[in-house]
């Protein structure tokens, strides 16, 4: 039983989505970063740096308001990532997004989130714990006839890897080995193990 408040620092309704999928009281706050990938970044430096400037970002827009707050704050943050280590995004537009799943298609790669909960008291982040979960997916043999379809039901433009799993991506699912909901962007049992993990930190500690 979580009995700190809790912030999730995402507009993603897919996130928000999980969280009441397992009836866990939340907040939502939008927070802005530059999300450029750095030059020669890896994929899981990358996302680790996400969700730690997400956090930072997010205890600076809260605290402006509530400066006494306790809370635990979640940051995530998905991408795709292919065999040859190249970070898939979201498609800028039909031609990346078509670049993407040629790479994509018929074959395995791996989606990973990373996922931070943060102890919000005393007008700082206070502790923290992260991890990054890692899923392997397969696609089936795609035509263009088949991407050209898909981008044009509007469903690709703002998902990392530029498909929806959940959604009309599904039927390009062959198998998937990991966590489901890892791949619709915030892996459940390993969010609420920091979460619990976080919160009796605050217990011990307080």
């Amino acid at each position: 039983m979580i009995t700190l408040p809790i912030i999730l620092a995402s507009t993603s309704p897919r996130r928000h989505e999980l969280l009441n999928q397992i009836q866990l009281p939340h907040s939502r706050l939008a927070v802005g970063i530059d999300e450029t990938i750095l030059p020669n970044e890896t994929a899981v430096g990358y996302i680790e740096r996400m969700v730690q400037q997400k956090a930072e970002r997010a205890v600076i827009d809260l605290l402006a308001h509530s400066p006494n707050l306790v809370s635990l704050l979640i940051t995530a943050d998905t991408i795709g990532v292919l065999n040859n280590g190249k970070i898939l995004l979201k498609p800028d537009n039909f031609d990346d997004a078509k670049q993407m799943w040629q790479q994509m298609s018929d074959n395995v790669h791996q989606v990973w989130t990373a996922v931070q909960v943060s102890l919000i008291q005393n007008q700082q982040i206070y502790h923290y714990q992260r991890q990054t979960v890692m899923t392997d997916v397969r696609f089936i043999p795609l035509n263009n006839q088949q991407m050209l379809d898909y981008w044009q039901t509007g469903e690709p433009q703002d998902k990392a890897g530029g498909y929806a799993i959940q959604g009309i991506g599904a039927t390009w699912v062959k198998t998937i080995h990991g966590s489901y909901s890892n791949v619709v962007g915030l892996p459940l049992v390993e969010t609420l193990a920091l979460l619990q993990s976080v919160e009796q930190f605050f217990q011990t500690h307080s």
